[in-house]
């Protein structure tokens, strides 16, 4: 394509979205901002003259998993095949960013940008963090650095691969990292700044497949030894059509 980029923004709900009763109030509801209005809030997109809006969901993250990431996925997929779109941002809740993140690095393989981005205030308080988190996606996505980069996570000026992405606080604004591998760039005013080559997971992609097979997602369970466990307590998880069973245990294994 020749000129300055399109990009193509699809909102899903989260805080990022969410509406409150007034500037300082502490409870919100999700989704209640549609991905039109938190572009039109953000200032500063010279650089992207043109960009186009959708609202995929609109709830906060606790109620989106593997089904309606499928459904995210296969619509990156269609926007990233395209030639009039060249990156695409996704906004999303900061609750299960870490998990849409690294699902939708497993299933999708973009040949151009694909951010997600959030926030931890809602779009009406006071200071809201969500116009320059996703001013800083908006930029991000439309860079040709990060083509082939997989699946990002831009949040506070960092950029962040989606497959190591991390929620270490859920109150902070400052609220995610990336391990083990460590942020790839920093964003400073309207300057994108790379640190390092692609870096990504060697599962990028991998299951890429299941976009458009029919039918459920293989089930595999996730289990979490602590200390005083009881016996048997696996054989519910055993019983089930599960493909695989993922237990993180002890130490070096125990």
């Amino acid at each position: 394509m020749t000129g300055k980029p399109t990009i193509h923004v699809i909102g899903t709900g989260g805080t990022i979205s969410g509406a409150g009763s007034s500037a300082t109030a502490a409870a919100y509801e999700s989704g209640q901002v549609e991905a039109s209005e938190l572009v039109a809030e953000v200032e500063g997109l010279s650089q992207v003259p043109s960009i186009e809006t959708e609202n995929l969901f609109a709830t906060g993250s606790e109620n989106l998993g593997p089904v309606q990431w499928r459904i995210l996925a296969q619509r990156i997929e269609e926007l990233t095949k395209s030639t009039d779109v060249d990156g695409v941002v996704v906004t999303h809740g900061t609750d299960t960013l870490e998990e849409a993140s690294f699902f939708l690095d497993l299933v999708c393989q973009p040949s151009k940008p694909v951010v997600l981005t959030a926030a931890m205030r809602p779009a009406t308080a006071l200071s809201a963090d969500g116009p320059a988190n996703l001013f800083q996606a908006i930029l991000a996505s439309a860079s040709p650095q990060l083509k082939r980069h997989g699946i990002l996570v831009v949040m506070n000026g960092t950029v962040i691969p989606g497959w190591q992405a991390i929620k270490t606080d859920s109150t902070a604004l400052e609220s995610f990292c990336a391990y083990p591998g460590g942020i790839i760039g920093r964003i400073s005013g309207e300057r994108l700044i790379v640190r390092g080559e692609s870096c990504l997971s060697p599962l990028s992609g991998r299951f890429h497949d299941h976009l458009n097979k029919d039918g459920k997602l293989p089930l595999v369970g996730v289990f979490f030894l602590r200390g005083g466990y009881e016996e048997g307590i696996l054989d519910d998880w055993i019983k089930k059509d599960c493909r695989g069973l993922v237990i993180a245990g002890f130490g070096a294994g125990t």
